[in-house]
């Protein structure tokens, strides 16, 4: 009785026996719970007819695909995918993002620290707002700041310290480029900044009087 009021169920929701037929066969569905939560799945997706089925069964098994990716690259153990799919993979791929991309943004985030799926959807929101989508561009963009983090290591090393680089770090090399410092000239900040309680803080000062000064 219960399979019988499923089937009328399903068919009120628009899909013929074809469909149905579909579903259960390239889904793998065992059950009627498990046809059940396939259908669903479809309806909320608009998938209706046997080839759009299985147009999306093959694109659903992309999505999952490299999200288990993503995930090993990001170092992130996933006990259900559907979540992740659903709230970031599926996003990414509609910004323009592609599989290979993702996971040299993920090895990226990984080794700077932001091993999660909710800070590397901060990144790559940052990427898609400053127009950085296809993979030489973020390929150039990655291999830049990887380079700006190498320099960021001279100035810890030249002004005493030794704890992990920060996002304020990043941005503080970029204002201080931006008020027309070349890195000579901030290593020399550096420099004069190592018996300083806040070695970065000083380092930002004494530029500023530079800068003020007309000192470059």
């Amino acid at each position: 009785v219960e399979d019988g009021e499923l089937y009328n169920k399903w068919t009120g929701l628009g899909f013929s026996d074809d469909a149905l037929l579909c579903a259960a066969k390239i889904f793998k569905a065992k059950s009627p719970e498990k046809l059940d939560r396939t259908v669903l799945e479809l309806y909320k997706n608009k998938k209706f007819d046997p080839v759009e089925i299985d147009d999306y069964r093959k694109s659903r098994d992309s999505l999952y695909n490299a999200t288990y990716r993503i995930a090993r690259c990001l170092g992130v153990y996933m006990e259900d995918p559907s979540p992740y799919v659903e709230n970031y993979t599926v996003k990414w791929y509609s910004y323009g993002f592609d599989a290979e991309t993702l996971e040299k943004i993920a090895t990226y985030c990984f080794l700077n620290g932001h091993n999660s799926f909710e800070k590397t959807d901060e990144f790559i929101s940052k990427l898609y707002e400053d127009g950085v989508v296809d993979d030489d561009s973020v390929a150039d963009l990655l291999e830049r700041l990887a380079e700006d983090d190498k320099f960021i290591r001279r100035i810890f090393s030249a002004c005493g310290l030794t704890r992990k680089i920060i996002p304020h770090d990043r941005q503080l090399l970029s204002l201080w480029r931006g008020w027309g410092f070349g890195d000579d000239m901030i290593l020399a900040a550096a420099q004069r900044a190592t018996s300083a309680g806040n070695p970065v803080a000083y380092m930002n000062n004494i530029l500023s009087s530079w800068k003020n000064s007309g000192i470059f």
